[in-house]
């Protein structure tokens, strides 16, 4: 009996235990679910490891010597990895153009679409404010969707695959604010949704209800 009740013990604890992504000393690591630490870099240039929606592949920004444009900062490129650590490949290179739309850069902020199929990352570009793009993982394609300070997925309910995301705008009498709007995939605005990122996820917690 003392055996059954600690196997089950082992089972539930087991179950319990979400597998999950780090960064340690610039290296990747991945965690199981079984609670095993797997390694998967080590060229101590990677950060913000965020594991895909189906748990398969770790996507990881990696360090490059290359100078961002006006900016002591280095690049950073987006790479991915399988949970072995055996096929880690570059997913998109940073690309300079005249145009900030078409301008890749200081990536930050990468978010998986609900089903995985998207990946959402910001870019440098303006002022006061990045660009939003999203790369098709299965294609390898990447487009510019709108201006964007921070994004958020809605996974369920109504809007679905729809994103939240901190926009910089300008008041007609003067003035500035930084809210949170629901836009579409496609980067059309349907409406303001909170004034921070407190309100912002709450809005996106009403709507998986």
């Amino acid at each position: 009996m003392k055996l059954v009740l600690m196997l089950l013990v082992l089972m539930f604890a087991g179950a319990a235990n979400a597998a999950s992504v780090r960064e340690q000393g610039g290296d990747i690591f991945y965690v199981g679910d079984d609670g095993i630490s797997r390694q998967l870099t080590s060229l101590h240039a990677d950060s913000n490891p965020l594991l895909s929606p189906d748990g398969q592949t770790v996507v990881f920004g990696r360090t490059t010597r290359q100078k961002a444009p006006d900016s002591e900062a280095l690049e950073r490129e987006l790479w991915i990895s399988d949970l072995s650590g055996k096929q880690v490949r570059r997913l998109l290179a940073t690309h300079h153009d005249e145009v900030p739309e078409k301008t890749l850069t200081q990536f930050n902020n990468w978010i998986f679409s609900a089903d995985g199929k998207q990946l959402y990352f910001l870019s440098a570009a303006w002022a006061v404010s990045n660009a939003l793009h999203v790369l098709d993982m299965a294609s390898g394609k990447e487009h510019y969707i709108t201006d964007a300070n921070d994004v958020l997925v809605i996974g369920r309910g109504k809007y679905a695959n729809h994103l939240v995301v901190s926009k910089h705008k300008y008041f007609d009498g003067g003035g500035s604010s930084d809210y949170y709007w629901l836009v579409t995939p496609k980067g059309r605005e349907i409406k303001m949704v909170g004034e921070d990122e407190e309100q912002a996820a709450r809005f996106i917690r009403k709507q998986q209800r």
